[in-house]
């Protein structure tokens, strides 16, 4: 059983979300903190606590469209496999994509921890959230949301 954190609410209130609307099969389950580290090696970075959660207990998926990446079935690993793609085009090496989005993808910041969105296309990068699980459980919301209208 996972011990109480801080971010024990935001964990509880994602919980709810996906299982209220989610799919069983909607995300490829969690991974051990071997796996975690195995990325974190591959792309010589490390990873945030919130994200490291995200691994642990959904590995990768998505509701409704929006997919985060993640580890997924298969090497290499979809979050290595594209974030190394990216940092090929222009992408700072201490971000790691979390979701694409056509022309924009939204990055983790292992520096700070933060959301960005960065593009190949354009040299600005900006902040969408404060944190991987304030990202996670906007993106959530939005999708149930968006699922009603």
């Amino acid at each position: 059983m996972e011990e109480n954190t801080p971010d024990e609410p935001i964990h509880e209130q994602i919980r709810a979300l996906i299982a209220e609307h989610g799919d069983p099969k909607s995300f490829t389950g969690g991974v051990s903190l071997e796996v975690v580290r195995e990325i974190e090696s591959d792309l010589a970075i490390k990873l945030p606590e919130g994200y490291i959660w995200f691994l642990q207990n959904y590995g990768h998926g998505s509701i409704f469209g929006s997919e985060i990446l993640g580890t997924g079935f298969v090497k290499p690993y979809s979050v290595v496999k594209s974030t190394l793609y990216y940092r090929e085009r222009g992408m700072p090496s201490h971000f790691v994509t979390l979701m694409l989005c056509d022309e924009f993808h939204y990055c983790l910041d292992t520096e700070t921890g933060k959301i960005m969105n960065w593009s190949p296309y354009e040299s600005g990068i900006y902040l969408t959230a404060e944190s991987f699980l304030a990202f996670f459980l906007d993106e959530l919301e939005n999708a149930v949301l968006n699922m009603y209208d």
